[in-house]
Parts: structure tokens; sequence; C-alpha cells
């Protein structure tokens, strides 16, 4: 689809065009100076333009499948929303093109009651009150209108920046609250309920709300028993129900807290998430080397003499055992495919994993993996033609420029034996960026991973 979207830079405008761009859609994202154009994210285009002017609107949005506003203006300022609000719509109008509109929640009821969010001063204290006044106006607007193809969404009473996990729960004009008696939803899965109706339409000429579902996880260090001793890992799934398992590599740096959080994220997505110490044959987790230490050359040396001597052979014993502790799982659902997520030198061990246990994994995923297209004759991409499953790779800029033909090379060879694959560049990432811990984490670039992770899987899995 083609999008614009107007205030494409701010908090919920971002997180609109980040979910929309790992999507594949064509996003073009309208500021209000050129001065914020550098904001834009890598793959959006950009121009200055104002919400608040109907004939800026019609220019704009000539040729758009869709236009986005999340647009809020400075305190004192509040009635531009309205005007903005009019004018968006006469602008669509006249080119016949959907608008969605990111509301406010002050036209929301309480539950069990007529009365209105906007009214209840624990919603609404009197800092913020005239910009829900101006919300509700602006609400009232799309009632008005007869001509566009309007949708308004409102938030819950509170949308903050959180983790993506992909869920939420829909309603109409009542406050809704999650699971722990909040009227919260992150912004990022905000914004997922944006793309979501964009791209599936719901709710065309009414309004709708969402509020987060998260789910309650269950964590616990397990020990998995292999061939060449017990591996200490790390488990975690949401409380109740079964969900696909997921196996993930780590980096060199092995099993540790950001690993713990990265799986948490994982696993609220809806998934059972099994995070492996690479190196249980040598030590229990953490090793002695951390993120700050392996900056130091003779520590860094310490660590990958332990890398190098996991062997593909170790790989390809210890998938076995870890695939059968996760179908003997209660919260894993043993009648769908396992996948396997590697990370750096994991990159290469989940194509290895997928490849010794290819009845039982059907995708498999890897950032910033290392060599994972070389000459040697065990180069992991050639075992891509072993296995039944799909995958999804994410190579640093700096790692492309070390290695420019690796790309070609592993997309020719999913092309040859016909294997699905999504390989991109992660335009200006080094080396590591997923890692929280490590100095080259990109955390907007790998806030879109793990979205094109989690989208991966959940059409890989399906």
């Amino acid at each position: 689809m083609r999008i614009i979207v107007f205030g494409a830079v701010g908090s919920v405008g971002s997180r609109i065009v980040a979910e929309a761009l790992v999507r594949g859609h064509e996003i073009t994202g309208v500021v209000r100076s050129a001065a914020r154009l550098s904001d834009l994210p890598i793959g959006a285009r950009g121009c200055v333009g104002n919400a608040a002017d109907a004939d800026e609107v019609a220019a704009l949005s000539a040729g758009q499948d869709l236009v986005v506003s999340a647009t809020r203006p400075p305190m004192g300022r509040e009635q531009e929303l309205v005007t903005a609000a009019e004018a968006l719509l006469a602008g669509t109008a006249k080119n016949d093109v959907r608008l969605l509109l990111v509301g406010g929640a002050a036209r929301l009821k309480l539950p069990d009651s007529e009365a209105l969010l906007v009214d209840d001063p624990r919603y609404v204290p009197p800092s913020v009150h005239d910009i829900a006044v101006a919300c509700r106006r602006q609400y009232e607007a799309c009632l008005a209108d007869r001509n566009a193809d309007w949708t308004y969404l409102s938030p819950p009473a509170l949308l903050a920046g959180g983790a993506r996990t992909g869920r939420y729960r829909l309603g109409d004009d009542v406050l809704l609250f999650d699971g722990e008696g909040r009227p919260m939803i992150s912004i990022e899965d905000f914004a997922v309920a944006v793309l979501d109706e964009a791209e599936s339409p719901r709710h065309r000429r009414s309004a709708f709300t969402v509020v987060g579902d998260p789910y309650t996880l269950r964590e616990r260090e397990v020990e998995v028993r292999t061939p060449d001793g017990v591996a200490d890992c790390y488990f975690v799934h949401p409380s109740s129900g079964r969900y696909p398992g997921v196996l993930v590599w780590p980096d060199a740096l092995g099993l540790r807290p950001a690993l713990r959080d990265m799986a948490r994220q994982l696993a609220q997505a809806g998934y059972s998430v099994l995070v492996v110490n690479p190196h249980y044959r040598t030590m229990a987790a953490p090793i002695p080397v951390d993120a700050k230490g392996f900056q130091q050359p003779e520590e860094r040396e310490q660590v990958m003499k332990m890398a190098r001597a996991i062997t593909a052979d170790m790989t390809r014993i210890d998938t076995c055992a870890l695939t059968a502790f996760l179908d003997a799982q209660d919260s894993v659902d043993s009648s769908r495919k396992l996948a396997v997520v590697g990370y750096c030198m994991g990159g290469a061990m989940a194509i290895r994993s997928t490849a010794a246990s290819a009845d039982r994994i059907g995708a498999f995923a890897s950032f910033h993996g290392a060599r994972l297209a070389s000459t040697e004759p065990d180069s992991p991409h050639r075992l891509i033609g072993a296995t039944i499953a799909s995958g999804l790779i994410g190579i640093a800029e700096a790692d492309d420029e070390k290695e420019p033909g690796a790309k070609k090379v592993l997309q020719d060879t999913f092309d040859s034996v016909g294997r699905h694959a999504k390989i991109e560049v992660y335009a200006g990432t080094k080396h590591g960026w997923c890692m929280p811990d490590l100095p080259n984490y990109d955390p907007l670039q790998a806030e879109r991973a793990g979205a094109a992770l989690q989208l991966f899987l959940r059409k890989a899995l399906a």
C-alpha cells in the first residue's frame, strides 16, 4: 500500500511509520518543518506539509491508498487539532482516499456508565483537559462529515512506549482495561492496531478503541540433558495455553540478562521460548566475560576461543535434545512447527539446527549472523537445501560492506531449492546491533528487527 503519514516523527507517528515499513508498505512521512525530515527512518520518503490546509492535504494524498494522521498541537493551540481534522476530511474526500485518524480517548464512555472519560478527573486531570476537549471535538467533526471515508481510532487512557507484542483487544465506545486492570497499551502495539486496520478495514466511517492484551508469563531456568552433558537454559512462555516453540541461539557471550529480556518480549507475542547456553560443555552461564569486558582484546579472545570450540556436529546433537525438550512441554503446541532464532554465531547455528531437525523446524531467523555463506565446504548456506523452512536473515550494514556478495549467495541458494526467504541489510547498523548490552546496539533498528521477526514467525508458523 501507498500510505502517507502526517505527524510522522512524533511519538505515535514514528511507530506507525516503523510498523508500516517493516510490513513492506510504501511510506511518505509528512513533517511540519524541513528540519525534521532527517528524523524520518531510512526507507520512508519525506515531505513538508500542513495537515490543517485542505488543499495541501488533497495535493499530498493524490495517488495514495491511505492517509494516516497522528498530529498533536503544542499546548495552548489545542483548537488546531479540530482545524486539522476538518482539513484532513475535506482534503482526502477530494481524492476519495481513506483517512485513518489517530484521535484521543476523550470520546470513550466509562464502563457501566454513560459518563464520558473527558469529564472524569481520574483520567483527565486539569493539565490535559483542553487537549481532551479538542479530541472530543475532533471526533465530532468526523461524525458531522458526509463525504470522507474516515476511521477514528481512540487509544485507551494510557499510551506509553514499550514492547511490541502484536496483541490487543478491540472495542467500540467504552474504555477498555487490560488483564491487570490498566486502561493501557504500548505505542508499539497501538501502531500494530493502526496497520491492521489499514490492511483489513473493519471500521469505515466509524470509531473504535483498543487496549493492550499482555500475557502473564511463566519463566524458569531449566536443564536439558544432551549426549554431551546437561545444557542450562532459560524457558519462558505464557502461563496458560499451548504455543509454537522457539529455540534461541545467543551470540558468543551466551545466555545472560539481555537474552532473557529478548526472550520475554518474544514470549509476549505468543511463543514458548527456550534460550540455550551454547557453552554448557565448558561452563554454566553466565560466562566470566560480560559485554564490557568483551571490548578488551584478551577477554574477547577468551570468548572467541570458546565460540570456536562449538562444532557443527555439536549443534546437530544439541538440536535433537533441545527440540525434544520443547515438544515435551505442556506450553508447546507440538502440532505446529518449531522455529529457531540465532544472533551472531547463533545465526549459523540456527541454520544448522534447522537442517538437523528438518521435520520439526519450519522457520529460522538470523540477525547479524557470522559467516553464513563462505567458500568453506561446511558453510551453513549449503544446508539450506536440507531444510523445508522459511528464512529471515537480517544483515548489519557494516558486515555487508565486508562481505558484499554473501547476501546474493544466500538468496540464490534459497531460490535454487525453492525456499522462501527475506534477506535485508539494516541500514546504518554495525555487527551486534540487536543486542541491548553491546556498544553497537541500535534501538530503532533492533525494534524493526523484532517486529520483522514477529511478523515472520506469525506467517511461517501459522
